[in-house]
């Protein structure tokens, strides 16, 4: 009975912590290296908290306590775009760590070569490349439950998969005044209509589409807005894809939510996935004049 409630015990913590931090799940060998047990998959990232924070591992050690529960602010000298502040503090004991994650990220959206043209890992890429093309500021949140596997993968990756797809539409990002198709194909290029067996030669107008389906979406209007927004969302399906994918070959715990604001070419766009929520407010604070008498 004690080694049942003993191997229960074991399995819930397990749970929580995430994979790498119990030394019981790899097998040691001489000269300091380590491989995964047989039972086990290695972890897509090592735990850790948000790479802004930069931290010592005494801190990161520190950061542990449920306690003491310290609050974890930027340093000084951080040089986080658009003076972006962030503080954090480990839960009340629900898990032994902090599953949650954030990340704050400066990139630039250009063309993608053909090496990483159809790319889907979101990882073949530099963060910020060789500082060419059009900025892209990212901020991001990514509240993880039942294990960090998923807000850490999504911290690494879903900002470069949102810059990769951008990439993907850079021709008409770089033409702003132009309006952007309604139809692309799938190498990006305007869609053209195929003649149709038996269709008229010459019709009455040259110029006129005879196929009514697409005569239907070229009538419409597509903003450079809504283009961005549809690469967004793309995006974020792609890292849920990506997650379940990579699931097979690495211990990828937990799930979570995400929400991320992206500042492209002078407009902010804000997406979320899950239950959280964001808003932007302008306040102005004003100091208290005391009036003497």
């Amino acid at each position: 009975m004690i080694s049942k409630v003993k191997n229960a015990m074991s399995n819930l913590v397990g749970g929580m912590v995430p994979h790498g931090h119990h030394h019981h799940h790899h097998n040691h060998h001489p000269g300091g290296g380590q491989t995964c047990g047989p039972d086990s998959l290695p972890p897509r990232f090592p735990y850790g908290r948000p790479d802004f924070l930069d931290l010592t591992p005494e801190l990161l050690q520190y950061s542990t306590e449920h306690a003491s529960r310290p609050v974890l602010t930027l340093k000084r000298d951080s040089r986080l775009p658009w003076r972006t502040g962030y503080a954090e503090v480990i839960n009340a004991g629900k898990s032994m760590l902090n599953e949650d994650q954030a990340s704050c990220e400066k990139l630039f959206v250009k063309k993608p070569s053909g090496k990483h043209r159809n790319s889907s890992s979101g990882g073949q890429r530099g963060e910020r490349g060789d500082g060419t093309g059009i900025p892209l500021h990212f901020w991001g949140v990514f509240d993880g439950h039942a294990g960090s596997g998923a807000a850490i993968m999504a911290s690494k990756l879903l900002h470069r998969l949102i810059r990769d797809r951008l990439g993907e539409i850079c021709h008409l990002l770089e033409n702003p005044g132009s309006a952007p198709p309604i139809c692309l194909a799938k190498n990006g290029s305007p869609y053209q209509a195929d003649s149709k067996k038996g269709a008229a030669q010459e019709p009455e107008d040259p110029d006129a589409v005879s196929d009514s389906a697409v005569r239907f979406h070229m009538e419409k209007v597509v903003s450079m807005e809504s283009l961005v927004m549809g690469v967004i969302e793309t995006a974020f399906k792609q890292m849920d894809d990506l997650i379940e994918k990579e699931k097979t070959s690495y211990a990828i715990s937990g799930g979570c939510c995400a929400l991320a604001a992206i500042h492209l070419m002078g407009k902010l766009y804000v997406a979320n996935a899950g239950d959280s929520r964001a808003s932007l407010q302008k306040v102005q604070i004003k100091k208290n004049k005391e009036t003497k008498r």
